[in-house]
């Protein structure tokens, strides 16, 4: 699979996440500027969430990655990373890094918006009917 060249694949201008996650990360619905998408072509790997803590090693130096705040969603494959500062986001944006025979690329999340009741993980009428 080929990917896209040009600035359009920098940025994600709408990212539907879970409320889990969002809960998780302390974000809000709407424009965000400090969110980056980590995604990879091969969905294969279950420990995506190891993979993106090794791809930001390389990006933006071991010291700092316990600054960040890392929240893997494991329906969509990929994981989100809120960094501490905008600086940090803009230093990720569009960054990409081998790990083993993956490659992790780095998107700017522009905005975030939440799915619909029914649409949700753990947001359905079965789970619900447990509470």
């Amino acid at each position: 699979m080929a990917l896209p060249n040009g600035p359009v694949w920098l940025d994600r201008p709408d990212v539907v996440i879970p409320r889990a996650l969002r809960t998780y990360l302390g974000i809000n619905e709407g424009r965000q500027n400090r969110l980056c998408l980590a995604w990879s072509i091969n969905n294969g790997h279950l420990d995506r969430f190891m993979l993106t803590v090794r791809a930001l090693e390389t990006v933006i130096g071991s010291k700092d990655v316990r600054f960040c705040r890392i929240a893997f969603d494991p329906h969509q494959f990929h994981a989100f990373v809120l960094c501490p500062t905008h600086e940090m986001a803009m230093l990720l944006r569009g960054a990409s890094d081998e790990v083993g025979n993956d490659r992790i690329f780095f998107n700017y999340v522009l905005r975030v918006t939440v799915p619909p009741f029914g649409d949700d993980v753990d947001q359905h009428l079965r789970t619900m009917r447990l509470m």
